[in-house]
């Protein structure tokens, strides 16, 4: 899967790191829990820094803010709709 990735990477724009959000995963829907969800995150943040892949960092970004901040790294993107912005 790695070679994969890395055979493929370059026909991406854009990669961003979107952190998790912390929310209840104890509700019965989600598969994994708080600890599992930030050390998958560490290894996704890890993997992407280990292999040199330049990506966007949105982990100082607030949920707010973070359509605008990508739409402006984008501006050809349509596909973010109008209510979101």
């Amino acid at each position: 899967m790695q070679k994969e990735i890395l055979k493929h990477i370059n026909l991406v724009d854009n990669i961003f790191f979107v952190p998790s959000i912390d929310i209840e995963t104890e509700d019965g829907i989600r598969f994994h829990n708080n600890s599992e969800i930030k050390k998958l995150e560490r290894w996704i943040k890890s993997y992407l820094e280990i292999e040199n892949i330049y990506h966007t960092d949105l982990s100082k970004v607030s949920m707010n803010d973070r359509v605008k901040f990508i739409s402006k790294k984008n501006p050809g993107l349509v596909a973010i709709p109008r209510d979101f912005i």
